[in-house]
């Protein structure tokens, strides 16, 4: 090869390796000034909306506790797996005129610290009761639990049964729901979801706060007094990292720990009317309705059961409804609170 035709070539790899290794630099500067913004941002957020008196040492780990109003029993919500407590707050809002109403988040979740540990139902349980004895929070309680909450709740009557007065499942889980739903169902539903591993790399280096992707992934409308600390809860850097543990806890549910029996424990189960049948877009291309069908069929059956677990109960599917009731009719679970609260009687 000609020495020209060499050195042209060789200058060439040269500016190509320059531009290399500008992209590069350019890039690591957008990243370390995206991830500066990023924990200023947080920092700006976590002073905006999380008081000093709602946050309480659990075994070293910071949790958030947010108590509302007076009187006993004390209303204590467990949300669904990868929810914050921020869900509750209509609900919690209006049980607080009655009573006491607590919310909090789990390890992992909304203003709690971030572990990565995958929670089971007896931890779960006891650390609510230290939280709560460490928040100087007192029994008698009822407990209200969403979804994978339902189970935890149970998990923590098992355990504290004197401490509990009256509960209310809502579309709660089952111990067994694993077991019992078809098998492509149930290993879909606990499936780790991919597109959180995305989120968890990009929310560090501020670029789903730089775009507001938390303001399309909020269930509130704006006009919600919570929208904005929904999003300011989404923008942290663990949110997703957060989630995927706290959704992990699905895969513990056959080892979970509830009563038997709730003897005659005020209880009601709210149980979603809307079927997935009717849904069939929302799954997977090779899910059949026939399967659909069967594990529409199987969660009432388990939520039958649920109810069962009290000889005084009140089962209620609420139509026209999704898993998440709270939200869609919030209304219902106020009255199934307050319909407990005039069966318990405190002196």
């Amino acid at each position: 090869m000609p020495q020209t035709e060499l050195m042209k070539r060789t200058g060439c790899l040269t500016r190509v390796g320059q531009m290399a290794l500008i992209i590069a630099i350019v890039v690591s500067v957008a990243l370390l000034a995206g991830a500066f913004y990023q924990q200023s941002a947080m920092a700006r957020d976590r002073s905006t909306y999380v008081s000093d008196n709602d946050l309480v040492a659990v075994n070293g780990i910071e949790m958030h506790l947010r108590c509302t109003g007076e009187g006993s029993p004390t209303v204590v919500f467990e949300s669904g797996a990868g929810t914050p407590s921020l869900n509750w707050w209509e609900i919690q809002e209006a049980v607080s005129q009655d009573v006491r109403a607590c919310v909090y988040d789990r390890q992992n979740i909304g203003w709690s610290a971030y572990t990565g540990a995958t929670p089971t139902s007896e931890l779960t349980a006891n650390t609510l009761h230290t939280l709560l004895t460490n928040a100087g929070e007192s029994a008698p309680y009822i407990l209200v639990g969403h979804s994978l909450g339902g189970v935890y709740v149970r998990a923590y009557t098992a355990q504290y049964h004197e401490d509990i007065v009256g509960m209310v499942l809502i579309d709660s889980s089952h111990e067994q729901q694993q077991a019992r739903m078809p098998q492509a169902y149930a290993t879909w539903a606990g499936a780790e979801q991919p597109i959180l591993n995305l989120c968890r790399l990009l929310a560090p280096t501020g670029v789903l706060r730089i775009l507001n992707v938390g303001a399309e992934s909020t269930q509130f409308t704006a006009d919600a007094p919570v929208y904005d600390e929904e999003i300011a809860i989404f923008n942290q850097s663990h949110f997703c990292a957060g989630v995927r543990a706290d959704l992990a806890g699905i895969t513990n549910l056959n080892a979970a720990t509830g009563p038997d029996s709730l003897g005659e424990l005020p209880l009601v189960v709210l149980t979603a009317g809307a079927q997935q049948a009717d849904n069939l877009e929302a799954f997977p291309a090779d899910f059949s309705l026939e399967m659909l069908q069967q594990a529409d069929r199987m969660w009432l059956e388990l939520q039958e059961e649920l109810a069962a677990l009290s000889n005084n109960s009140e089962w209620i599917v609420v139509e026209d409804v999704t898993h998440y009731i709270h939200l869609d009719q919030p209304q219902v679970v106020i009255s199934a609170i307050r319909n407990i609260l005039t069966q318990v009687t405190v002196s």
